[in-house]
């Protein structure tokens, strides 16, 4: 199975280079990205079983099978870019929220940042637009369940 999975990543890599698609595109870049990013980590994960050090290898695959979900979910819907797009400035409003109440030593310079007020103000301003939309920040669960592979989440990836 190892050498099925080494070969189809050595395939998929020579492939590459094949690739074209309209740079200008935030939709295929995206899809490029995920399709490469899909690439690499199931070489990492080739990688540390190789080394017999497997402890990573789940962590490693349920980023993957993520990646895999989301790019599903642009092949069938480009619309699903805009969910991508909301949870993206869901996460930074969470993110700059937390450094502004400060506390957190992780977030100490971020929380410095003049522009961190500008950051949290744009996307919570995306949000209000994407709301408005009827576009709302998806859950893994969501995600999965639009890929019509909600039996994987419930199972490989839960």
């Amino acid at each position: 199975m190892l050498q099925l999975l080494q070969q189809s990543i050595k395939t998929s890599e020579d492939l590459t280079s094949a690739l074209r698609f309209d740079k200008r595109s935030e939709l295929a870049r995206t899809i490029i990205s995920l399709y490469l990013t899909i690439i690499e980590q199931c070489d990492s994960q080739v990688a540390l079983i190789k080394l017999g050090k497997y402890a990573g290898v789940e962590a490693i695959f349920r980023s993957t099978l993520e990646a895999y979900i989301d790019l599903v979910n642009l092949i069938k819907d480009d619309a699903f870019l805009d969910h991508m797009k909301a949870s993206h400035s869901d996460q930074w409003i969470k993110l700059a929220k937390e450094a502004m109440n400060g506390g957190n030593d992780f977030l100490a310079t971020f929380s410095r940042t003049p522009e961190n007020k500008q950051i949290l103000a744009d996307h919570e301003s995306d949000i209000k637009a994407f709301k408005e939309r009827g576009i709302h920040p998806l859950t893994v669960k969501q995600r999965f369940e639009r890929a019509g592979k909600g039996d994987m989440y419930t199972s490989v990836y839960k």
